[in-house]
């Protein structure tokens, strides 16, 4: 599990940005319709976004 990009990218992020941040973002690309995962599945729009670096940079200009 910890070595999905998804996990890390957001670990990254986490050290980067603390949990709060984090947070406000997850909770506010929700509202725009990412989905953090599907139901009844492990991944979601942010696997799909591809490695790491792909997915902290999307984080990062949802700042």
């Amino acid at each position: 599990m910890f070595t999905k990009p998804r996990i890390v990218a957001f670990a990254t992020f986490l050290q980067r940005y603390g949990e709060a941040k984090l947070a406000d973002i997850l909770a506010a690309n929700e509202e725009r319709g990412v989905v953090y995962h599907y139901d009844g599945q492990f991944v979601g729009d942010y696997d799909s976004l591809g490695d790491e670096a792909a997915i902290l940079l999307y984080l990062e200009h949802s700042l």
